[in-house]
């Protein structure tokens, strides 16, 4: 299977406590969870997916091929993040999100700093949004719940709840009921 579980940051002093894995999960091949997570029960990944060290998931997950959840995030219950798809640092997703493939979340405003000086946070995307294909949201950024972000779009202000929004850099396209 190739699966590596418990995986040490180069920093180990950052992981503070050990990794939780819920039951009746499923690993596919080449993945890579890093200690000091928390996962729940029914996580599922596709091949090549990344989960790095602090990150909570809650209960049926899944993780697409090739995906990666940087360090900090939150997940919620019901969440379906597809292949090829990353999750930044401090990133929110609340329950029933979908990033669909390709959907790129950010957490570095400014990435000419020094790393000692950042403070990262990713976007938080409330309960039901969803980010259709290869769109990228940029730190900072909250989603609203059920909002709609259009494929290949960027993010670069709040999105409301029951917005659909779509372009470079993202516009309101039209409301949900």
């Amino acid at each position: 299977m190739w699966v590596t579980i418990g995986a040490i940051p180069r920093d180990a002093s950052v992981v503070t406590h050990s990794l939780t894995i819920g039951e009746k999960c499923f690993l596919r091949s080449h993945t890579v969870i890093y200690a000091g997570s928390v996962i729940g029960n029914l996580f599922e990944t596709g091949h090549g997916a990344i989960v790095r060290e602090r990150v909570a998931i809650g209960n049926r997950v899944l993780l697409g091929s090739h995906s990666e959840i940087e360090p900090d995030t939150i997940i919620g219950d019901d969440v379906r993040i597809h292949s090829s798809c990353f999750v930044a640092e401090g990133s929110v997703l609340e329950r029933g999100v979908r990033l669909y493939p390709g959907a790129r979340l950010a957490s570095d405003k400014h990435p000419w700093m020094e790393n000692r000086l950042k403070k990262r946070k990713g976007p938080t995307l409330r309960e039901g949004a969803r980010i259709c294909m290869s769109a990228t949201i940029l730190p900072n950024v909250v989603v609203g719940a059920y909002a709609v972000v259009g494929a290949g779009s960027v993010v670069v202000r709040d999105v409301l709840p029951y917005t659909v929004v779509a372009g470079n850099p993202a516009r309101i396209i039209r409301k949900l009921r």
